[in-house]
């Protein structure tokens, strides 16, 4: 790989392209997520020989397409350290594949700006990483400037975009996250993790509550795969259906006779038609027909010659038809024996006829199985009786004849055979992005709702049917608000919430704010002091400096809603409130803190927000010059609109909630949320 090694040295930055490992004697994944990738490439890196030259420089920056890069650092070599930066939305090769054609001078692009990087450091500079990271995200957007400008119209002579490059460099338009990569945990996840690599403790509360308001713009950091209107985070999720998507994609292009076979599992409710089909139109085509049959409706054998001959009719029509059979598993795996013809030989026999089915796909979804590996006991002498009768309805057999499967998960947390998952930091999110499509918000748009119905939503311990059960849950709710705010009086009765979850802890999660939010009046005049003090010491006029006492009545209620919001604004990073002395085990001040200064920007904007939507809802309206009495404000604007000065203010504010909460005798915690009492 490296002609000269004498040539490497302290000082080096070594950049290349994967494609260059890849045809050297390494193994690197592509293309089935962002962690897979990374992991194989630093395992790599700590155990393949060929790559030892390699490491004898202080940095190796290896390309991944437009899409993302590795950061070796070997300046510790005993310790050498890993950095992933990344598109969350697209993985190795997605972005470019948008466009036809390629250009010359990406590579050169991409070093040109490590390089420009590298020489604005100052010779004694100690933060040498961060500045390589900055050179690796503004040169992987100028590639991509790069192949929308190209070099120059086709009448024109041909000419090196030297301007847009250099402007796209100095400020991309692109934004890549950052992740740090643990060689020693194959199972890692960045959405399990924070920005170190350190495996988080609790599940993604914060960010599904940000997700199920804003949409799928809050998973900014983390990778995300979109499928229609799938939109799913979870590492193992995306690579299996990765993983399917190559396969559907290579199948439908070439030629074959017998039908692709794909098994899906998955609790009941979790979603597997939805998902399947998603991924199908995904591949092939909103227009691609969707036959589904449920065999636990047919009774005898000979019922399965018609729905072969619907299938059969759609290939000749010249269309490429996705067969979901429902329930395959049912009446004791009596359908999988007449099944295993048409998957091996891709024909099926009418009397003394032997039909060709055709190019299609199969689809099983199971019911009685909630993941591959569960479906049907294993070849043991303790489960030589199950085994047995398994093998005797041909389970094997049909094993043995799919293409591929497919776990899916729901809104519960995922199942091991000691129960739920604690590494299933996800699902959270996965109830947030199934809230969001049950209220039929698919782009960006906000969700107006009462937080504590978004918590019951979000934290429940367990939806008794899986995404039925939540879908039922929002229908009900839905009719009642209408277009408005989805509020409390909304719910369905507790009659009702009882077919679906556990209505106790349901409504708990509803009400659990609401102690400390009573509370609002002993933490509005703490509020309203913060902001006469700030104003003094920036040197602000305001028409409302004097006491508490003697404000309108309107800024009390001000003062009194903002202290209300901060158990939501606080929720958004997954911290709570709780009285004094109650906090988990394990949470401390100092970790409140910190999460509250890694989180200071999103916390503050969420403190606007709150603001914003309370002045809206009091019939306020954006407007010059600003004039109480006719309500008009001229800061009603989103928060990246806010000048540098209104910023500070929200920030300054949420460094306040802890001293500001304690008035109340109550405190922000940190850990795992508190389960609901009944």
């Amino acid at each position: 790989l490296v002609s000269d090694p004498r040539q490497l040295g302290k000082r080096c930055v070594l950049v290349l392209p994967v494609t260059h490992l890849r045809s050297e004697q390494v193994r690197i994944t592509p293309g089935l997520s962002w962690e897979r990738t990374a992991l194989d490439l630093a395992g790599e890196f700590l155990s393949n020989p060929s790559l030892v030259p390699l490491k004898r420089s202080r940095f190796v920056v290896v390309r991944f397409d437009t899409d993302g890069a590795l950061l070796a650092d070997f300046t510790k070599p005993e310790r050498p350290e890993f950095r992933l930066l990344f598109d969350p939305a697209n993985l190795e090769g997605d972005w470019i594949a948008k466009f036809s054609g390629r250009v010359f001078g990406l590579q050169t692009t991409f070093v040109a700006s490590i390089a420009a990087s590298v020489a604005s450091l100052d010779p004694n500079a100690t933060d040498v990483r961060s500045t390589i990271e900055q050179g690796i995200v503004s040169g992987l957007a100028g590639m991509r400037r790069l192949l929308l400008a190209g070099h120059g119209p086709a009448n024109l002579p041909p000419a090196f975009p030297f301007d847009q490059l250099a402007a796209e460099i100095k400020k991309p338009t692109w934004t890549y996250s950052v992740a740090t990569v643990p060689a020693d945990r194959p199972k890692w996840s960045i959405a399990a993790s924070d920005p170190t690599g350190k495996a988080r403790t609790a599940p993604l509360f914060g960010l599904a509550r940000r997700v199920a308001l804003n949409g799928v713009s809050a998973l900014r950091g983390l990778p995300f795969q979109q499928f229609g209107k799938l939109f799913i985070v979870d590492r193992q999720e995306i690579e299996s259906l990765r993983s399917l998507h190559r396969l559907v994609n290579d199948y439908s292009r070439r030629d074959d006779t017998k039908p692709l076979s794909i098994a899906v599992f998955g609790a009941p409710g979790s979603g597997k038609s939805f998902g399947v089909k998603e991924l199908s139109r995904a591949v092939l085509g909103d227009k691609v027909p969707i036959l589904e049959f449920n065999l636990s409706q047919f009774d005898d054998a000979s019922e399965l010659l018609g729905l072969y001959h619907q299938i059969r009719d759609k290939v000749l029509e010249g269309r490429m038809p996705v067969v979901f059979w429902d329930e395959f598993d049912s009446k004791k795996l009596k359908w999988l024996q007449y099944l295993l013809a048409p998957m091996q030989d891709g024909r099926f026999q009418d009397g003394q006829i032997s039909h060709p089915i055709g190019k299609c796909l199969f689809i099983f979804a199971g019911g009685t199985s909630h993941e591959f590996a569960s479906f049907g006991p294993c070849d043991t002498p303790e489960q030589k009786v199950a085994w047995d009768e398994f093998k005797s309805s041909k389970g094997p057999d049909f094993k043995s004849r799919l293409n591929g499967f497919l776990n899916v998960l729901g809104p519960n947390p995922r199942q091991i055979a000691s129960g739920d998952d604690p590494a299933d930091f996800s699902f959270p999110i996965r109830r947030a992005l199934l809230l969001r499509a049950n209220l039929k918000l698919f782009g960006n748009e906000r969700l107006t709702i009462d937080r504590g119905v978004l918590s019951a939503f979000l934290e429940v311990p367990r939806y008794l049917h899986g995404a039925r059960s939540m879908e039922k849950i929002v229908e009900q709710t839905r009719a009642s608000a209408g277009t408005g705010r989805v509020g409390r009086s909304h719910l369905p009765p507790r009659q009702l919430l009882e077919l679906h979850v556990d209505a106790d802890e349901f409504l708990a999660l509803v009400e659990r704010d609401l102690t400390f939010q009573f509370e609002a009046e002993a933490m509005a005049e703490a509020i309203h002091e913060f902001y006469r003090e700030l104003g003094k010491r920036e040197g602000w006029k305001s028409e409302f400096d004097m006491s508490y006492g003697d404000l309108p009545e309107f800024m009390k209620d001000d003062n009194r809603a903002a202290a209300r919001r901060i158990s939501e604004v606080v929720g958004l990073v997954g911290l709570y409130i709780v009285p004094v002395g109650k906090a988990p085990p394990g949470s401390s001040e100092a970790d409140t803190r910190q999460a509250i200064e890694q989180n200071l920007e999103l916390l503050a904007e969420g403190e606007h927000d709150g603001w914003l939507e309370t002045r809206q809802r009091n019939g306020w309206e954006k407007g010059e010059p600003r004039n109480t009495d006719l309500r008009i404000h001229n800061r009603l604007v989103p928060y990246d609109q806010l000048p540098e000065s209104e910023k500070k203010k929200d920030r300054e504010a949420v460094n306040r909630y802890m001293e500001i909460v304690a008035k109340a005798k109550y405190q922000i915690v940190t850990g795992p949320q508190p389960r609901p009492g009944k």
